[in-house]
């Protein structure tokens, strides 16, 4: 590990699980907060990137700490605050990035670090936080970031994680004047984004929602809403929720 990454530059970003330093040369460090195994996220982005898949070069990864390219631009979210009225094409975008990456050929076994499997079946490499907030629009293109919960998974685990986060999720840095709409921009983004993509099967959203009961990152609130989207789930038996 290059010895800069022991003294990390200028904090440019803060999450809640970790911190991002700009520590010069055009990367960043991200440093959990907690104990993290870096290498489990670095052999899925690099298993994306041999793939063409957009996603921040990967420079090294050691225990908490993971080395990678620095993007310019930004997030989906922050579009969306600043201009709600492209909700259409941060939703057609975002389903996009859901498709390319259901569609990728990954052999998880063959890399230099093996892919984790999150779920069973493992037909293919999942994101599973692949929301606005984890989008970056750099002038190559929108690039994922956050690879953190990433593995080998079924087809449309993404899917039903972003269901359920556009439905649940407390967005984080919404401006004052925007928060009484982030209601009805999200329900505009989440029907919008469920158009341009494969609808996951009932037992694949059930597996993927009971999972997130157990992501310490979730607030007091999100778990009331997961809990809530739960018993509506099991209301309707196995129809999509």
């Amino acid at each position: 590990m290059d010895r800069r990454v022991s003294e990390p530059g200028p904090l440019i970003g803060t999450g809640r699980a970790a911190d991002v330093y700009d520590i010069g040369d055009g990367k960043v460090l991200r440093r959990y907060r907690t104990d993290h195994d870096s290498s489990i996220e670095a052999a899925a982005m690099r298993a994306a990137w041999a793939a063409d898949y957009p996603v921040p070069e990967v420079f090294d990864a050691d225990g908490r700490d993971l080395v990678m390219e620095r993007l310019v631009g930004p997030t989906m979210l922050k579009v969306l605050g600043d201009r709600p009225w492209r909700y259409a094409r941060i939703a057609d975008e975002l389903a996009d990035l859901h498709a390319r990456l259901a569609a990728l050929h990954i052999d998880a076994g063959g890399l230099d670090g093996a892919v984790a499997v999150r779920f069973e079946p493992a037909e293919c490499l999942v994101h599973l936080d692949l929301h606005p907030g984890n989008v970056v629009l750099t002038p190559r293109g929108p690039v994922v970031i956050d690879w953190s919960n990433a593995g080998m998974g079924p087809r449309g685990a993404d899917v039903a994680t972003t269901w359920i986060l556009l439905t649940i999720g407390e967005a984080d840095d919404i401006p004052a004047a925007l928060r009484p709409f982030v209601g009805a921009i999200r329900r505009r983004l989440l029907r919008r984004f469920l158009r341009g993509v494969e609808l996951p099967d009932s037992a694949v959203i059930r597996i993927v929602a009971e999972h997130r009961l157990s992501d310490w990152n979730l607030r007091r609130g999100e778990l009331a809403e997961l809990r809530r989207f739960l018993e509506q789930f099991a209301s309707v038996h196995n129809r999509l929720p």
